[in-house]
């Protein structure tokens, strides 16, 4: 719910999903993932190892990702890069940095 209202969901949107979190996931779906959501996460697991990292004197540090390399991955599995898939990707890319450089504090 925290993510929902840092990216700028609708109080309807929110509601939507407070409900499907008092509930759970209906039977026969996958829980944590909403079903708009699943083409995005199937595509990032598919380029989730084209990262782009620099070594330092504080070790390694994630940039994002390779895009080239992106590009070449979903290519290869017969994922078109729309715009909007494009997007979500880049929404998972700033998490997913900001949570592997984080690691390095723990």
């Amino acid at each position: 719910m925290e993510d929902a209202r840092r990216f700028g969901a609708s109080a309807a949107v929110q509601a939507e999903i407070a409900a499907e979190l008092r509930g759970g996931a209906p039977a026969g779906e996958d829980e944590g993932v909403f079903a708009e959501n699943v083409e995005a996460v199937q595509a990032f697991i598919v380029v989730a190892s084209q990262w782009r990292a620099v070594a330092g004197y504080g070790g390694l540090l994630f940039v994002g990702l390779d895009y080239q390399g992106v590009c070449a991955g979903l290519d290869a599995a017969g994922i078109e890069l729309t715009p909007d898939l494009f997007a979500a990707l880049q929404v998972m890319e700033g998490a997913a940095v900001e949570a592997l450089n984080a690691r390095k504090g723990a």
